[in-house]
């Protein structure tokens, strides 16, 4: 059984805050790629039809995930944008488990 672990989160940017929340998004992605080699993807997307944006997120295992939440750069990010009024409503973030499939 593999030791990785799948995110995928949900941010809602406020009205007008799109912008904001990308080139966020974008700074929180290159840090993570500079700073956390276990983690094996950080990416995010534009859903147009809701205006949300979704990372997709894995990570080595438990302990590379526990040292990703712990970085400074999260909880300066996270404080920017309750400061900005960046996000019109929590993160939703989700842990998942793989059920059936494959990845290459």
């Amino acid at each position: 059984m593999s030791d990785v672990v799948n995110i995928v989160a949900i941010i809602t940017p406020a009205p007008g805050k799109k912008e904001l929340a990308q080139a966020a998004l974008a700074e929180l992605a290159q840090k993570v790629q500079e700073n956390e080699p276990n983690c094996l993807q950080y990416q995010f997307f534009f859903h147009e039809e809701t205006g949300e944006f979704i990372s997709i997120e894995r990570f080595k295992n438990m302990a590379a995930l526990e040292f990703h939440r712990q970085q400074p750069y999260l909880a300066e990010l996270k404080e920017r944008a309750i400061k900005d009024q960046s996000l019109a409503k929590p993160l939703d973030i989700r842990v998942l488990t793989p059920t059936s499939g494959f990845t290459k």
